[in-house]
């Protein structure tokens, strides 16, 4: 069997295969002996079917799988050889196999792409400069109370005023006929949300409870429905009840209810070490994402399309996991599957790039994956997902993909320690990196 091997690009190549007679005819009888043995022709025994009646009822059949045990044997013996690791099935390019002579066939393979990096040590880098951040750690805590407000009724009547939270029957109108889809009973309302027609709610102000009013208002020109976009609408709304919020205090009973904490100093303590800790992580991460970017500026490569797409997927499916752990869906979200790919397309040929790149250093410089980074990550994962240990290694063990994906995490992790570490690293103000 002779084959050779041609580059076509950098990540691209074409073997060519020439099987002798001889490879070909001993394939010829190893398919005909089986087929001979199986087959059923009424009036002849199983087994006991002649020659010539076998090649005559079979032949394509034969032909078919003659030329598939060829291409499939050698191919694998010669990818193997060769070194070769597809990342999509070979486009095969054949003549027709014929018994008694030679056959000859072609394959192009899509492959890793063969990187020569270099320019990747002693680089200079900006890093944001960590400043502590008042700012988030009020707004965490703004939101835990917003969590822990009740609405209560009005101590005494009076008109809805902005912030209130109103309970209402509305029926909308065009030209004094009631529109499908512009109804609502009972309908919970936060005055100032913006969340209906801009004009309604503020027209709501004012209103007192059990009164019925008619308000007019004008559908924005860009909406949802065609028939009332930058329509004159009139809503006729009675108000029922009146609520406002009940927002705790910012005292030791508040720190106590929603964390367990003994005074508010401590819980403003840890959400102050949370920001902080999570703040420093966005740098950090920050400072990588940058680092990876002009690893691929000064490592360019082109990537088969076939590895872009299955990162797109997998971004896909790992948006709709968090979705569905936070009982949501992409519907939800107004997302489809199109958008997500238009919009996320280029992210994830650039993370191919650069997971190429990185993974092209860490063989030059001899970074692979050990048992004893295994055995250091898998606790860390366990106590980041809440779940046992054991549990997380038996996932990690038993699924492929999941054990090759988090080992590519790991060596990249390692390489981009290594980076770092010979890096120059400036730390500069949010302001002058954003320039």
């Amino acid at each position: 069997m002779n084959v050779s091997v041609e580059s076509l690009n950098s990540f691209t190549k074409k073997l060519s295969f020439e099987l002798p007679v001889e490879l070909v005819d001993a394939e010829y009888a190893k398919v005909f002996k089986n087929v001979r043995s199986s087959a059923k022709i009424p009036g002849f025994r199983k087994g006991k079917v002649p020659t010539s009646v076998v090649e005559q009822q079979y032949s394509e059949m034969i032909k078919d799988e003659v030329l598939k045990n060829l291409v499939n044997n050698s191919c694998f013996k010669a990818l193997q050889e060769h070194r070769i690791i597809p990342v999509a099935p070979p486009a095969i390019e054949s003549d027709t196999v014929t018994k008694g002579e030679p056959f000859s066939y072609s394959v192009v393979v899509e492959t890793y792409p063969e990187l020569e990096v270099s320019g990747y040590q002693g680089l200079s880098l900006k890093k944001e400069k960590y400043v502590d951040n008042d700012a988030m750690v009020q707004e965490r805590l703004k939101q835990m109370q917003e969590r822990s407000s009740q609405l209560k009724p009005l101590d005494e009547p009076r008109p809805v005023a902005a912030g209130d939270f109103v309970t209402l029957d509305f029926t909308g109108y065009l030209e004094d006929v009631a529109f499908p889809g512009g109804s609502g009973k009972d309908h919970q309302l936060q005055i100032g949300s913006g969340s209906f027609i801009p004009g309604f709610e503020e027209q709501v102000i004012g209103t007192v409870v059990d009164e019925t009013k008619r308000i007019t208002v004008t559908f924005p020109e860009v909406y949802g429905s065609a028939e009332l976009a930058g329509k004159d609408a009139q809503f006729e709304i009675t108000i029922k009840d009146i609520k406002i919020k009940d927002v705790p205090a910012l005292d030791d009973d508040f720190a106590q209810t929603v964390g367990g904490f003994d005074t508010f100093q401590e819980l403003l303590d840890e959400i102050t070490s949370s920001v902080q800790e999570e703040e420093r992580a966005r740098i950090d991460g920050e400072l990588k994402d940058r680092l990876q970017e002009l690893l691929v500026e000064l490592n360019p490569c082109e990537i088969p399309q076939v590895m872009a797409d299955r990162q797109l997927s997998f971004m896909l499916e790992s948006m709709k996991q968090r979705l569905a752990a936070q009982q949501m869906t992409m519907e939800m979200m107004g997302i489809t599957e199109e958008n997500f790919n238009a919009r996320y397309k280029e992210s994830a040929a650039q993370h191919v790039k650069e997971m190429l790149v990185l993974h092209a250093i860490a063989k030059k410089e001899g970074f692979s994956l050990t048992q004893e980074d295994l055995d250091a990550k898998y606790p860390q994962i366990a106590e980041e997902v809440g779940r046992d240990l054991a549990e997380i290694k038996g996932y990690y063990e038993g699924n492929r993909d999941a054990a090759e994906h988090l080992g590519a995490q790991i060596v990249e992790e390692k390489v981009l320690t290594f980076l770092l570490a010979n890096a120059t690293v400036t730390e500069v103000s949010k302001e002058e990196l954003a320039k």
